[in-house]
């Protein structure tokens, strides 16, 4: 099927579909989309379909805002509703990325500025003292970061195609984009199975392991190692251990999880002598590979020999434990395996246990519990023997 949306992928596709479906509110040709829109309207601000008077859409609201301290806010805003002239709803639209730098309360406090002093005419936004609601809207995989995110309202894609699905002989283009948004959960429903081999692609990585190349797969075996905890997500507040974030390296994804913060001399967080330690899950010429690793919170270039120094003891002093750890873990694979040994110490990054794990994969395609056990074996060792040696 030729679909556009197969073409039209980007978010500012994304934020014109958006626009379109709440614009049905002002159109009475077709009342089966009029209600379409009332119940996106009602999913996304707190007002009932009977209640809506009037829509405003404005589509990526650009300005610089004085923060009244000598410095501007930049407010780009994707999509604009403003609702009865009273109601200013802030939709921050993404597909594959995610929400950085506190865009939606950055934008808020923008908007209120802009309308308090009357920084935008009456043309462009017909609208005085507004209540205002942010909206974080993704179609994309959500991540932990995403999960994360402080906005008011959440949409997922599964939200979208509960809204859409009884309306998708109406158009043909909510039709195409409930078959795209579809695809793209089967898609996802797929890379989930991280240990399979995807025949159908030319991609170059190791055997097409969905793990080698997919930042759901990736997720999903970290998930599958460490269940996510009660309360790890905190609107407003990401950086904790536990918490799983991916990201792209020369194109190849990457995926990571802390395990542990800790300072080196008893020194705090306050004078950046802190350290971290996570788990990676990334690919190399010869596969999927899981590795733990140590990381100097603080530039090399500004710090003294000895503090460089204390850093690589640390390292050898958690390589020996996770050499410990290994040689006395019931596992042929692993323990073949040598310990990382690359002479990274000095790395502000180093990689003190990695493990291939292709063969493991492939010799247990149907069930992972092997490597799961193995893996939370391991970290759950590893941080009662460190916490044993302080």
């Amino acid at each position: 099927m030729n679909n556009l949306f197969d073409f039209a992928t980007s978010e500012l596709s994304q934020d014109a579909v958006i626009c379109w479906c709440v614009n049905w509110f002002n159109d009475d040709s077709n009342p089966a989309l009029k209600k379409m829109s009332t119940e996106i309207i009602e999913k996304i601000a707190p007002i009932s379909a009977s209640e809506i008077r009037s829509v405003q859409i404005k589509r990526q609201l650009s300005k610089r805002v004085p923060d009244g301290k000598g410095k501007d806010i930049v407010v780009k805003i994707d999509v604009l509703l403003i609702i009865n002239k009273s109601i200013a709803v802030i939709i921050e639209d993404k597909t594959n990325t995610s929400e950085h730098s506190e865009q939606i309360a950055r934008y808020k406090i923008g908007l209120k500025k802009m309308i308090d002093g009357n920084i935008i005419s009456t043309d462009e936004l017909d609208i005085s003292a507004p209540e205002i609601i942010t909206v974080y809207w993704k179609t994309g995989f959500f991540t932990d970061y995403d999960r994360a995110v402080d906005a008011d309202k959440e949409i997922r894609r599964d939200d979208l195609i509960t809204i859409l699905e009884p309306y998708k002989n109406e158009h043909i283009i909510i039709r195409e984009y409930l078959i795209y948004l579809c695809e793209l959960h089967e898609k996802e429903q797929r890379e989930k199975q991280y240990w399979i081999i995807n025949t159908k692609s030319n991609n170059i990585w190791n055997k097409y392991l969905y793990l080698s190349w997919s930042h759901v797969g990736q997720y999903e075996l970290l998930r599958s190692c460490f269940p996510m905890k009660e309360n790890t997500i905190i609107k407003g507040k990401f950086d904790e251990p536990n918490q799983v974030y991916c990201g792209t390296s020369s194109g190849r994804p990457w995926t990571e999880m802390k395990i542990k913060y800790g300072s080196y001399s008893g020194q705090t967080r306050n004078n950046q002598r802190e350290y971290s330690i996570f788990w990676r899950v990334d690919t190399a010429n010869n596969g999927p590979y899981l590795s733990l690793r140590l990381y100097d919170h603080r530039d090399r270039e500004q710090i003294s020999a000895e503090q460089k120094q204390e850093h690589c003891d640390l390292f050898v002093k958690y390589r020996k434990i996770i050499s410990d750890i290994i040689h006395e873990t019931s596992n042929s694979l692993i323990a073949e395996k040598e310990l990382t040994d690359r002479n990274n110490m000095n790395y502000r990054e180093a990689s003190f246990f990695s493990w291939n794990i292709d063969k493991e994969l492939e010799l247990h395609q149907s069930d992972q519990s092997h490597l799961i056990e193995t893996i939370r074996h391991i970290n759950e060792e590893f941080l009662n023997r460190i916490e044993k040696d302080k």
